[in-house]
């Protein structure tokens, strides 16, 4: 079997003196594959991508355990590696745009500079795989995008432009915080797509955090739930479906709501 991409083994995490927050988590993924982590809220699913790539914030600390990306234990790098791998090798989408492109920059700076922190190219062709990137993520005017501050862009918009920054690099893997939450349904689909066509075309490696399971039964090769810090379940949807009777993650999937045929007759005044 090939090397995974990304090894965990063992992963705890604490915040401040006694607040764990992750507890012994164990997974793999492989190249070209897409793992979706799914949860109630405050069950660790961001915690986890952000320990991953090194930005736990204050008061965050990993206690025990180990994390190998491509083979080199990530644990031993320093900040100059670290810089060279994020947004580079490692993409991270933030679920909360605003923490990923500054208010008071211009659009078209942003992207090109995050561009060029990692390719070796002028200012012209960044700008070009910047308008490239925009319109594939389906927005109309990718020139006006450019010209725009994030201010002056809706959340939705601010989004796709934080995830086209992310995709632009050509990551080998792409961590991504509830990707598509500030997104309508068809703008949802088209960001999924592209995530697929990037696993197909580039052999490109996800996980994607999400409340939203109908996204993840679509896109995900592998689930990974997760409740109090734990892992409580693992493997792909029609393994899951499988022990749905027995495990708690027939709590997450009954909790979606469903529309239902009511046998009500309407009635006009």
């Amino acid at each position: 079997m090939t090397q995974p991409i990304l090894e965990v083994q063992g992963l705890s995490v604490t915040y401040g003196r006694d607040t764990q927050v992750l507890k012994q988590i164990g997974f793999s993924l492989q190249r070209g594959e897409i793992l979706a982590v799914v949860g109630e809220s405050g069950s660790g699913k961001s915690t986890l991508i952000r320990a991953i790539i090194n930005l736990l914030g204050n008061g965050g600390k990993i206690n025990s355990g180990s994390i190998h990306f491509d083979g080199e234990d990530l644990s031993s790098f320093n900040t100059r590696q670290w810089r060279s791998l994020r947004g580079g090798r490692i993409a991270m989408v933030f679920q909360n745009p605003g923490a990923a492109l500054s208010p008071m920059v211009g659009i078209e700076r942003q992207f090109v500079e995050a561009i060029r922190n990692h390719k070796a190219i002028s200012k012209a062709d960044a700008k070009q795989i910047a308008l490239m990137e925009i319109e594939r993520l389906g927005m109309a005017d990718p020139q006006s995008i450019l010209q725009s501050r994030p201010w002056q862009l809706s959340g939705g918009m601010k989004q796709r432009v934080a995830i086209a920054i992310s995709l632009s690099m050509q990551p080998e893997l792409i961590l991504a915080d509830e990707p598509t939450s500030a997104l309508d349904v068809s703008t949802q689909e088209l960001v999924l797509n592209e995530l697929r066509l990037r696993k197909a075309k580039q052999n490109t490696s996800v996980i994607m955090v999400s409340h939203n399971l109908a996204a993840c039964a679509a896109i995900a090769d592998k689930i990974l739930v997760m409740k109090d810090g734990e892992v409580v379940d693992f493997g792909t949807l029609d393994q899951i479906h499988s022990r749905r009777d027995e495990c708690y993650t027939c709590e997450l999937l009954d909790a979606v709501p469903r529309l239902k045929p009511s046998n009500r007759e309407l009635k006009y005044a």
